[in-house]
């Protein structure tokens, strides 16, 4: 149903809301909390954390900073970072914590967030995407509208409404753009 994937780790997240990690986050702690269900799962560096569907997050492993443990609260969506994690409550709002950089806290109605390594970036409700701290690339906003964001450490993507991506930054084979395909 999702995967999602760290420094030296992945998790996938099964229909039935099981996820099952493997992998070295370099503190050995890819063992998914027991007895656990979840529909969203978002890896950082050396972590992992899930979104349960009553909307309380469990967050596992070792964000250098020991701050894993999740604020109180009701999600709908979560986004890690290379050391931090940002969730979205109900109205929008982004709560963020760990080692975060540059949040802006007066930035309300996200409909989706991405977090990389030293930057997060959000879409508007009106499709606009926006980045601040360190992006790969620039600060501020890019051309849309978008439909779904993604980020890495050192790239993020969204998708236009006609299924097309635009990606900035670089992966680690030096590619900013998406490969050309034809949708099925």
């Amino acid at each position: 149903m999702q995967l999602t994937a760290g420094k030296h780790h992945a998790c996938a997240l099964r229909a039935d809301g099981i996820a099952h990690c493997w992998g070295d986050n370099a503190y050995g702690k890819t063992n998914v909390p027991a007895r656990m269900r979840f529909r969203q799962i978002s890896a950082g560096l050396h972590f992992t954390c899930g979104l349960h569907h009553a909307g309380a997050v469990t967050c596992w492993g070792n964000n250098w900073r020991g701050q894993t443990d999740a604020p109180p609260g009701s999600f709908t969506q979560i986004a890690a970072g290379r050391q931090h994690v940002c969730a979205l409550d109900a109205a929008g709002t982004p709560v963020c914590w760990g080692d975060v950089a540059y949040l802006r806290p007066e930035d309300l109605a996200f409909s989706a967030i991405g977090s990389g390594r030293g930057y997060s970036c959000r879409l508007t409700t009106a499709g606009d995407l926006e980045c601040w701290g360190h992006p790969p690339g620039a600060a501020g906003a890019y051309a849309g509208p978008f439909t779904a964001l993604t980020a890495g450490l050192h790239h993020f993507c969204a998708l236009r409404p006609d299924g097309t991506a635009a990606c900035y930054g670089e992966n680690s084979d030096g590619q900013a753009a998406p490969p050309a395909f034809s949708p099925p």
